[in-house]
């Protein structure tokens, strides 16, 4: 029984250790850089990035998207929800077209 315990483990382990070195993440801050200098990100940047992380923007809206990505993420899916132009996430990549999007 305990053998078998043991061989499920690595097993597990080796699958969780492979599937990390698949699935290496990375955050869009790396893939937004903005063309215009106000902080707007393009759509089309913005389905390239969804695409890139398995989000098929499809017809979604701009919001729509961004908020998939954070999901997608880990983070607050809470783009263009700011209540009165206020935004707690200070350190959000989408913060500055964010809080201007209503």
């Amino acid at each position: 029984m305990n053998m078998r315990r043991v061989m499920v483990n690595k097993k597990a382990q080796s699958m969780a250790s492979n599937l990390s070195k698949e699935l290496k993440p990375v955050k869009s801050v790396q893939l937004l850089t903005s063309s215009s200098g106000n902080g707007a990100v393009t759509l089309q940047k913005i389905k390239g990035i969804a695409k890139s992380r398995g989000v098929n923007p499809g017809k979604m809206r701009k919001a729509d998207i961004i908020r998939a990505i954070q999901r997608v993420e880990g983070n607050f899916d809470c783009f263009g929800t700011a209540m009165a132009g206020y935004c707690d996430q200070q350190s959000c990549l989408w913060r500055a077209d964010c809080v201007g999007s209503k």
